[in-house]
């Protein structure tokens, strides 16, 4: 990584952070207290989540993920963590089929829609899953669920969300 890329980076992070601020700040000043606590609740799980995040020695994954909204204007990623495992010999394989997987999902929005996409990441006994779940509307979602099942793993999809489910083996 460049230094210019580490400086967007932050500029990004900073960007997005005092924006939170700025809501809390608007919050107090309205003596909206409730709304200040869950907009800190929120903020402090968001930190959670980024703690767990870089916990899985998986820093390709790590940045992809941090990057994803510099890079992508009408796509939100949200992440959940549910394990405490490090995942390092999995962390090129991770960047690798989520961003095949965006590319086929890329190919079905459209330029005037919001689209909110959450990756989960859960550990079970015999298997890691990486859970893409998409939602917003699809200019051809039939070509998008062709495009993915093409991939060749677990695609489920209804009217409101595409959910997408990638497995790797868990050493």
């Amino acid at each position: 990584m460049r230094n210019e890329e580490v400086i967007e980076l932050l500029q990004h992070y900073r960007h997005d952070l005092m924006n939170q601020v700025q809501i809390i700040k608007g919050y107090l000043s309205m003596k909206k207290y409730d709304q200040v606590s869950h907009k800190l609740d929120e903020l402090v799980e968001g930190f959670t989540e980024e703690r767990k995040l870089m916990n899985l020695n998986t820093p390709e994954f790590n940045l992809w993920i941090i990057r994803f909204n510099m890079w992508h204007k009408n796509i939100r990623l949200s992440y959940n963590i549910h394990t405490d495992k490090p995942l390092k010999e999995l962390d090129n394989e991770f960047v690798s089929q989520c961003k095949q997987v965006v590319n086929s999902i890329e190919m079905s929005i459209l330029d005037s829609e919001l689209y909110e996409m959450t990756i989960d990441l859960d550990e079970n006994v015999n298997k890691i899953e990486l859970i893409i779940t998409i939602k917003g509307y699809f200019s051809d979602k039939s070509n998008m669920i062709k495009n993915l099942n093409r991939l060749g793993e677990q695609l489920e999809t209804n009217d409101e969300k595409t959910r997408y489910r990638l497995l790797f083996p868990n050493d």
